[in-house]
């Protein structure tokens, strides 16, 4: 029998013997214990006199038993017997050795989580059509108020508030359903992340295969939510009806869908719970609003702090989706001295913004992607919030 304190100290390691005699006659043997009366059961006698449970028949001996055992011949003789075990089992058997931290490979990881979370979205209505809903709400409520103002009349009736009101319209279209989808996936990555802790400390599956599992369950849902934003807002506004600019809108959209859910689930990963995962998404989408060009302008920006408008993800988002309607476009109108130009002259002076650069945009919120991807399989790799 193993009979432990509290703080898992040895008490008592041995036979019991014929009714318990054998540790019966250990612990009579030690100072201050109360000798079991006949009849008595023996393992409530043990426990009062070592202390484990409350005395009601027999005092407790107050004795440090752990102590006492560790100086006994009982204690020595189980340390021989050990030691002659060890060294038979290192002489006949192989150390144990294992190929892998893992039961399975890494692609049967892969598979099974890919399929766990493709089940799990399946089952979470509340939360799937939650966003898809709301995004067809906001499509039209952008459509309806914005209607046919991303048109770029060619009757000389263009100025400066026409060509802000088309960068204002695509700024707060992708910051809106971003913001929206960076907090509305939180609850659930933050819930999940609890089953990850305990199921890594098992060695189930490492943080590879279960970012890139959670991504993949994201994919169908994200693309269905750019194509009802594309689909309903691009034409009601009136944006320039060319197919390459369509399917760029739907490409930096969905891009910009991405980027934003995937920093909602990095910062669940970095924080230690939801409250402050989510006053950080306000506070970093705060500063993104400030610095991405469209409240101040890239060449208003004071020097010192340029760098913050490049470094801000929606930077490129507007940057790319702005450009793409406008910076191509030869219609003349007023700058904002009275001074006649074209729009594309206007919106590279104004806002710094090259038509030249619009695929690198789509590329750098890709790596904006792969960033809070690759820091989200980091951190889930070393940091541990779980407390016990």
């Amino acid at each position: 029998m193993v009979l432990l304190q509290r703080g898992g100290r040895l008490t008592y390691f041995g036979d019991l013997g014929y009714e318990s005699s054998t540790l019966v006659a250990y612990l009579e043997a030690q100072p201050g214990v109360e000798p079991i009366r006949p009849g008595y059961n023996p393992a409530t006698w043990m426990l009062e006199v070592t202390g484990g449970s409350m005395s009601t028949t027999f005092k407790d001996a107050g004795q440090d038993f752990p102590t006492l055992y560790k100086a006994s011949s009982l204690y020595q003789a189980n340390e021989t017997h050990a030691a002659h075990v060890m060294a038979v089992g290192a002489e006949t058997h192989r150390p144990l050795s294992l190929s892998s931290q893992f039961a399975v490979s890494h692609a049967m990881q892969r598979r099974w989580l890919i399929r766990k979370f493709c089940k799990m979205y399946w089952y979470l209505p509340e939360y799937n059509m939650t966003r898809i809903m709301l995004t067809v709400v906001i499509s039209l409520v952008y459509g309806a108020t914005y209607f046919d103002q991303g048109r770029i009349p060619t009757d000389g009736s263009l100025n400066v508030a026409r060509v802000q009101n088309v960068s204002g319209l695509i700024f707060s279209m992708s910051m809106f359903l971003g913001m929206f989808n960076c907090m509305s996936i939180m609850p659930f990555i933050s819930a999940e992340r609890t089953v990850f802790y305990r199921e890594r400390a098992a060695a189930m599956y490492a943080p590879g295969p279960y970012t890139l599992a959670t991504s993949i369950a994201e994919i169908p849902y994200l693309l269905i939510q750019t194509v009802i934003m594309a689909a309903i807002s691009y034409w009601m506004v009136g944006f320039d009806p060319v197919a390459w600019k369509f399917f760029y809108f739907l490409l930096m959209f969905g891009l910009s869908l991405t980027m934003y859910t995937l920093f909602g689930q990095f910062l669940i990963y970095l924080t230690p719970n939801q409250l402050l995962a989510m006053l950080l998404a306000a506070a970093f989408n705060q500063l993104w609003a400030i610095f991405n060009g469209f409240l101040m302008p890239y060449p208003s920006i004071g020097q010192g702090w340029k760098w913050m408008n490049r470094i801000s993800p929606s930077t490129w988002s507007l940057y790319g989706l702005t450009c793409s309607q406008l910076c191509d476009q030869d219609v003349p109108m007023a700058d904002l001295a009275g001074q006649e130009t074209t729009v594309s002259a206007f919106v590279e002076e104004y806002f710094g913004w090259e038509y030249g650069f619009i695929w690198w945009c789509a590329l750098i919120l890709l790596a904006y992607c792969i960033f809070f991807r690759t820091a989200s399989v980091i951190l889930l790799s070393r940091v541990n919030f779980l407390k016990r």
